[in-house]
């Protein structure tokens, strides 16, 4: 915890968030194409795609690697084979089984859960996306188990690059050719159907890419692995073949089944709000929602979490050794650098909410300036989640974390089902309800883990922490002030600038006084130099 150290990067969770943030963001290249009609009418479709995405492509990597990378440093390679063999069999068999029901269930799918029959054409365009997915999750964690770490991370990055390029390709041509047929069928909404069938075809067609780099690296790795190991002999097994599917279903079941709980949950509460109304309003409501506020929260939260992630995985290990006195310094760590950058990072979306909506759509709208300002609650539960499930992984506490999202679900999908009976505020209930399941799960993993709790959690950083959050809501507080005045003087770019910039002064300055900043750590952050400087000219 030097004063010249600095917090490490996770290259493997650097690899996730960037391929994870991206498939968000390719929701903007269809808004600019085909407006917030196009996001809307994706919603169902992508958050299919987005949990298939999670559970196979993050999950079952992460459960190949952990379990096969000590197996082949113990020279076990036939046990770590076997596992591998099972892995990819049953993440196929699934991925087949998933892909067939998006499929052949394209049409109740688009017609039931999201009131557009029209969508079944995303549907299909997407579904090959799932199989090659299903494959690809097991092959990277076979990468990693190789000690070819780079290509694990690179097929991420490849991965994203790709989506970016071939979705807004697609999506372009494809809403060309939808807006044709509109105008033969004098329908106005099927220029941004197509493009939403434009940009799942760019991820599908992204995904089968990647598997083929896959299959090739797995190929070359293999020679590697035959190098250094010798060739890897299928007699004489540690582990029986029952051993092997209760390794695999023990890390599987808990982690998918929170992963198929929350995606369940969220499909189920657009559709109980999407009764109320017509689709294609829904579409429009929602397009703004999720084609820009939710990418651009995302987007902030990856940036802050990234830097937090390898101070979590440290924590994690000092607990399982049971040092005390390790996990509570790395968890004091985690925390006061952690808020420090989560506090004003969550914050300023919710101030500048209209000036930053009018740069992103040109216009405010109402739904994603209210998406934005519950931003605000989303983003710090959403890193401290995450951290949790880091956490909860390292330490294999997954049942709890099942528990955990179990009774979030039900809070949520109980509080939207009371709420859709009003009146109609479908964004702030939507947000609401996403509130609402984190502090839920918040409260059950705490409840589960307060003796972990008791270890680090101090009065003195409690306080420091209460004292940050006031810094930052200060802060806010004067630059929406400032914002009504400024929008009607001068235009949303200009105003959201002099917003930032107001913002970030105030609130250094305040923590500066206050003392709340961790001078002994702040080094370890980006920028944690320069703010550091500017207190010691400032005699802080």
């Amino acid at each position: 915890m030097g004063r010249g150290s600095r917090i490490r990067i996770d290259r493997s969770w650097a690899s996730a968030l960037a391929s994870t943030t991206v498939l968000f963001l390719v929701r903007v290249i269809l808004c600019k194409e085909v407006g917030s009609a196009g996001a809307g009418y994706l919603c169902v479709p992508m958050e299919l795609l987005l949990v298939m995405y999670v559970i196979f492509f993050l999950v079952h990597c992460e459960i190949t690697r952990s379990v096969m990378t000590p197996r082949m440093r113990q020279a076990r390679t036939a046990d770590a084979m076997r596992f591998f063999e099972l892995a990819i069999i049953v993440s196929a068999l699934l991925g087949a089984l998933f892909t067939a029901g998006a499929a052949f269930g394209s049409w109740l799918i688009g017609n039931y859960l999201a009131g557009e029959s029209d969508l079944y054409l995303i549907m299909l365009a997407g579904a090959p996306a799932i199989l090659f997915l299903s494959v690809t999750g097991v092959l990277r964690g076979y990468l990693y188990s190789l000690e070819m770490e780079p290509a694990a991370q690179g097929i991420c990055y490849v991965f994203a690059a790709l989506c970016l390029v071939l979705s807004f390709a697609l999506s372009r041509s494809y809403s060309r050719y939808g807006d044709k047929v509109s105008a033969l069928l004098r329908v106005d909404h099927y220029g941004a159907i197509y493009g939403a069938v434009g940009l799942m075809l760019g991820i599908s067609i992204a995904s089968f890419v990647c598997l083929i780099l896959l299959i090739v690296l797995c190929l070359i790795g293999r020679n590697a692995m035959r190098k250094k190991y010798g060739k890897p002999s299928f007699f004489g097994y540690d582990e029986e073949r029952g051993g092997a599917r209760k390794v695999f279903l023990s890390y599987a079941l808990p982690m998918d089944g929170s992963v198929l709980l929350i995606g369940t949950v969220i499909l189920l509460d657009q559709r109980l709000l999407q009764l109320r109304g017509r689709p294609e309003e829904f579409a429009l409501k929602l397009g703004g929602v999720y084609g820009y506020a939710i990418p651009m929260l995302v987007l902030i939260l990856s940036l802050c979490v990234l830097p937090l992630s390898r101070l979590g995985y440290d924590a994690a290990v000092q607990y399982l050794k049971e040092n005390r006195s390790g996990f509570r310094a790395r968890s004091t760590v985690l925390m006061r650098i952690g808020f420090y950058i989560l506090i004003p990072a969550a914050l300023l979306p919710g101030a500048c909410a209209r000036s930053l909506c009018g740069v992103m759509m040109g216009y405010e709208a109402e739904g994603t300036v209210h998406f934005l300002q519950w931003g605000v609650v989303i983003m710090i539960l959403t890193a401290t989640f995450l951290l949790w499930l880091q956490f909860c992984y390292q330490c294999q506490l997954l049942r709890e974390v099942l528990l955990a999202c179990l009774g979030g679900a039900l809070a949520q999908a109980l509080f939207v089902f009371l709420m859709c009976r009003g009146e109609d505020r479908t964004v702030d209930v939507i947000a609401a309800g996403c509130v609402i399941f984190l502090i839920a799960t918040h409260l059950i993993l705490s409840i589960q883990m307060r003796r972990t709790l008791q270890i680090f959690l101090r009065s003195n950083d409690l306080m420091r922490l209460a004292v940050n959050l006031i810094c930052g809501c200060l802060s806010a507080l004067v630059v929406l002030l400032l914002q009504g005045p400024m929008l009607e003087g001068i235009s949303y770019l200009p105003a959201f600038v002099i917003e930032l910039v107001v913002f970030w002064i105030l609130y250094l300055l305040s923590t500066m006084i206050t003392r709340c900043a961790d001078y002994k750590n702040l080094t370890r952050i980006p920028g944690g130099v320069l703010v550091l400087r500017l207190a010691e000219v400032l005699r802080l």
